[in-house]
């Protein structure tokens, strides 16, 4: 058996639910209001009868029996103390012991005998008050299915809808997106699949741009490891060394792309593994050190470091050297010698801030707007080395330390990368060098 759409089953269960007052409203009726509309029926036909045998004229009165028969579908029938008809040809003369003093519930007519001084007179007539309950029950259906309808079409079309762009989306269509405009909890659902739909194909082009840069980036250092591997074995022993040294200058950097790599994705996938070990660090301390490792990498460049004693955060110092590292990298791959790189670090509040400066061509503000994107290296790529993962990598590892990465740069002028970081305010000192500039 097929069940029922969603709309029919919102449908009848609304009808359900707004009729079932309505019975109760009915049954209340019965016992309240219904009593006194029977009591003032009844006391019109007892003065109706009183009227009726009062009449001595017994054409006239057959004129007012027919008179009531005929406006009113009700039949009066006049009878004497003895119960004997005297006018009128409707209901008979009941016994006592045949009367009723009550009615079922919805009866369309009721027979009344009244016991007057001089006789008795029977009314057989419909109930009033019965076309009255059916008027109610009919009016107030009919304003529940009218009502029920469109709360079940403003309820059930939105999840129908939705139900299918879902379904789409899930045979392939990734363009589609729900777009509904609703403020309830319908429109919320549809916002958070629209949400949902767009972290899925971020996820899916980042993968496709992994793997394009990945084979990319691999392709030259694989061929020179081949070439000298090559050459090591055609050449004798004293060349051979040069050879494998470079060789092992090649692994040295599928090494560095591999570990890049691996990193980004723990900080894309928000992995626990990312910071390892928590402790409290000396900024000041870090920014030292990976000033004089970039001073031995690039022994041509001018850095000047401005760092301030007792800088500390909580957090991995491994993983924060590596994002200082990656902007003083950056830097030096995104400018020319002599101009020189500067590296400061400084307290500012509850925050230690870090910034590295450069004089270089700088970003254009279409490409800053994504510049901590995976992939994303701007309209000018330098060396064209690298495949874009360094700055998506800081922000990964910032945010992982509750800090936030900004970046500001003048196209043909130079960037500011600044990291903000929670201090961790201690009398430890963590033994930095200020002011000192590294000229090699």
């Amino acid at each position: 058996m097929k069940r029922l759409g969603l709309f029919w089953r919102t449908y009848l269960l609304l009808l359900a639910i707004s009729l079932l007052p309505l019975l109760l409203v009915a049954a209340v009726a019965e016992w309240s209001a219904i009593p006194e509309l029977r009591r003032q029926t009844h006391d019109s036909q007892r003065w109706t009868a009183e009227t009726l045998m009062s009449l001595e004229d017994r054409a006239l009165v057959n004129e007012r029996l027919s008179a009531l028969r005929t406006n009113s579908d009700v039949n009066v029938t006049l009878y004497d103390k003895s119960g004997t008809r005297i006018a009128g040809h409707g209901a008979r003369l009941l016994k006592e012991s045949e009367q009723r003093n009550t009615r079922r519930a919805f009866e369309e007519r009721e027979v009344s005998t009244y016991a007057l001084a001089t006789g008795y007179v029977v009314f057989d007539a419909p109930i009033l008050w019965v076309a009255i309950e059916a008027i109610h029950i009919i009016a107030v259906a009919v304003l529940a299915m009218l009502l029920a309808w469109p709360i079940s079409r403003s309820l059930s079309q939105p999840l129908v809808r939705l139900q299918r762009v879902v379904s789409r989306f899930g045979r392939g269509e990734l363009q589609l997106r729900a777009h509904q405009k609703r403020n309830d909890e319908i429109g919320q659902l549809a916002h958070a699949f629209d949400q949902m739909a767009d972290q899925i194909v971020a996820a899916m082009k980042l993968e496709k741009h992994i793997v394009a840069g990945i084979s990319h980036e691999l392709r030259t250092p694989l061929h020179r490891l081949r070439l000298g591997l090559e050459l090591a074995q055609a050449t004798d022993g004293s060349l051979a060394g040069d050879e494998l040294s470079a060789v092992e200058r090649d692994l040295s950097e599928l090494e560095r792309l591999l570990s890049e790599v691996l990193a980004v994705a723990r900080v894309s996938a928000g992995s626990p593994r990312l910071l390892v070990n928590r402790n409290d660090v000396g900024i000041d301390s870090v920014c030292v050190d990976v000033a004089e490792r970039f001073r031995a990498e690039h022994p041509t460049r001018v850095l000047v470091c401005e760092i301030e004693q007792e800088l500390a955060t909580h957090g991995d110092r491994t993983m924060l050297s590596r994002a200082i590292g990656n902007l003083l990298s950056n830097a030096a791959r995104y400018s020319q010698a002599p101009s020189p790189i500067t590296l400061q670090a400084r307290r500012r509040d509850d925050q230690v801030v870090i910034r590295v400066i450069d004089q270089g061509i700088g970003i254009s503000a279409e490409n800053l707007e994504r510049v901590f994107e995976p992939f994303e290296r701007g309209q000018h790529n330098g060396d064209g080395k690298g495949i874009g993962f360094g700055l998506s990598f800081v922000s990964g590892v910032v945010a992982a330390h509750s800090g936030r990465a900004e970046a500001h740069s003048t196209l043909g002028e130079g960037s500011v990368f600044a990291l903000y970081l929670p201090a961790v305010f201690s009398s430890k000192g963590f033994g930095s060098r200020l002011g000192r500039e590294i000229d090699r």
